[in-house]
């Protein structure tokens, strides 16, 4: 995409994942990357460098829920490049447990990440995206339009996410920052495998209505609707289904995830 070359990029979230995929992706565009994480940070740096010897590459250690640190992170990153286009957030958890079963130290734990290291981000990077004229992207979730079985903390996150992202598309555009939300539906991320590891069955069977994505051909999708200046951003035709289905008939939605769950638990009896 020739959109991005050239561009200033700050990712994330970026050692794994969609942030790391999307590194890899924007480096063979031409851009420069700054990784941001708290570990993992050379070795990431190391995959992303393969991908081209003529951009710059960075990785420095963030940590999203202290203000402190993303501010001196950004600065740094900043220094490096000599300025920041596009600022894409990626770091976030996720947890797939029924609410009777989540502790409340391991909920707020999620909460704490996901919408306040959000919000922290989105403070240490304005004064710089209005110095460029740049862009925010927020990823987010299909589970910020759709609710689903044992998400309960995750949902919560995704949701305040897209409110936040709404909140912010209003008052920064006036000043010249754009902002875009991507919600996709499951992809295959260590974030997720570790998930399906104590997600409960009637979950994942609930999650194939919106379908999975390779990460690769995720990414591809979101960029290019980040490149358009696309405010939600849902990749995939299921994803999309659902999301619309949720908005004209949210009844219906909740008939049939009722009626899933019903057949499930029975089973289970």
């Amino acid at each position: 995409m020739k959109y991005f070359n050239n561009k200033n990029v700050f990712i994330t979230g970026g050692t794994s994942g969609i942030g790391l995929e999307m590194g890899k992706q924007l480096s063979k565009f031409g851009a420069h990357v700054v990784l941001f994480g708290r570990k993992g940070l050379e070795e990431a740096k190391e995959t992303i460098t393969l991908q081209s010897d003529t951009n710059k590459v960075h990785a420095i250690y963030t940590e999203t829920t202290d203000l402190n640190t993303v501010v001196s992170a950004f600065a740094e990153g900043n220094n490096l490049l000599g300025g920041v286009d596009i600022v894409i957030h990626s770091a976030g958890i996720g947890r797939c447990v029924p609410f009777n079963d989540f502790a409340k130290d391991d909920f707020e734990e999620l909460i704490n990440v996901n919408v306040f290291g959000t919000r922290n981000v989105a403070e240490a990077a304005f004064p710089l995206l209005k110095a460029s004229q740049g862009q925010l992207m927020l990823i987010a979730s299909l589970a910020g339009i759709v609710t689903n079985y044992g998400y309960s903390a995750y949902s919560s996150s995704k949701f305040a996410t897209i409110g936040f992202a709404g909140v912010l598309r209003s008052e920064w555009k006036p000043m010249g920052v754009q902002v875009s939300v991507a919600c996709p539906p499951e992809i295959d991320t260590p974030l997720v495998e570790a998930e399906r590891l104590e997600s409960p069955k009637v979950a994942k069977v609930l999650k194939q209505f919106a379908g999975n994505l390779p990460l690769e051909v995720a990414c591809k999708k979101m960029l290019r609707r980040l490149a358009n200046k696309n405010y939600m951003i849902i990749p995939g035709w299921k994803a999309k289904f659902v999301a619309i289905n949720q908005g004209l008939f949210p009844s219906l939605n909740n008939r049939i995830t009722d009626f899933i769950i019903r057949m499930f638990l029975k089973k289970e009896l």
